[in-house]
């Protein structure tokens, strides 16, 4: 593995991250090549706890790395591993709120009630559907519009810290208070329903 510069003496495997991440912001694929290998079995892990689909975890696991490739000039991470970790997170959520992940707690619902004809599974998905959008109307206004900017524009948190001069943790908190609101909402009606 060769990285140049200032790192090219260097054993890719005892560079520090800090070390990865300025070697990664002159765009230095190999620097990249060594945060995947040191970081992918971690994160696929991480995924697969949250997701239990093998496929779904490794589709957030390149998610995260091509986002970290294609950001990498304006990346501003102290923690490597946090970062990566916390992207995972991001991703999952994400997922769950685009219904692209089977929860659990959906899981057990469809095994132990019997299966209701079209016209119920139509109404009851109109009614989740209203009352999704009613759950969006209610969040606080600054929350909804970094909900809708990270899920429905598909934008990095990043981005969003910079596009509405917050920090980047608080883009990841109003984030994670909005998808638990909207996930514990559902599930209450679904288990109703």
């Amino acid at each position: 593995m060769y990285l140049s510069g200032f790192f090219a003496d260097a054993d890719p495997d005892r560079l520090s991250d800090q070390n990865l991440l300025l070697a990664l912001r002159r765009g230095e694929q190999s620097a990249f090549d060594v945060i995947y290998g040191r970081y992918w079995q971690r994160l696929f892990e991480s995924a697969m706890r949250r997701v239990a689909d093998e496929d779904q975890a490794k589709d957030i696991v390149q998610d995260v790395f091509v986002s970290l490739w294609g950001n990498r000039q304006k990346m501003e991470v102290v923690d490597l591993k946090a970062y990566l970790m916390a992207a995972v997170r991001n991703q999952v959520f994400s997922l769950i709120a685009r219904n692209k992940v089977s929860d659990r707690y959906f899981k057990q619902l469809e095994t132990s009630e019997p299966p209701a004809p079209a016209t119920d599974f139509d109404l009851h998905y109109n009614e989740l559907l209203g009352q999704y959008d009613h759950l969006i109307a209610r969040m606080p206004d600054k929350q909804k519009q970094i909900f809708q900017l990270r899920f429905d524009e598909g934008l990095p948190t990043a981005l969003i810290a910079d596009q509405l001069n917050i920090t980047q943790k608080t883009v990841q908190n109003q984030l994670l208070k909005a998808v638990h609101f909207i996930k514990s909402a559902l599930l209450s009606l679904m288990l109703f329903l």
